[in-house]
């Protein structure tokens, strides 16, 4: 069984959440699709790179 332990002390962001949890391998349709039923929104995944970051 793999465990994850989140303890965001300094804080975090949603949007920055998300993004670990996706880069971590959590299928970003299934993502997508809770958020999105979650509230009246739409919601776009996709991988950008900005200043080689």
């Amino acid at each position: 069984m793999t465990s994850l332990i989140f303890d965001p002390f300094m804080g975090a962001s949603g949007d920055m959440i998300i993004a670990a949890l996706v880069d971590l391998g959590a299928d970003p349709s299934r993502v997508r699709c809770a958020m999105e039923s979650a509230a009246s929104v739409a919601v776009g995944i996709s991988r950008t790179s900005r200043n080689g970051v």
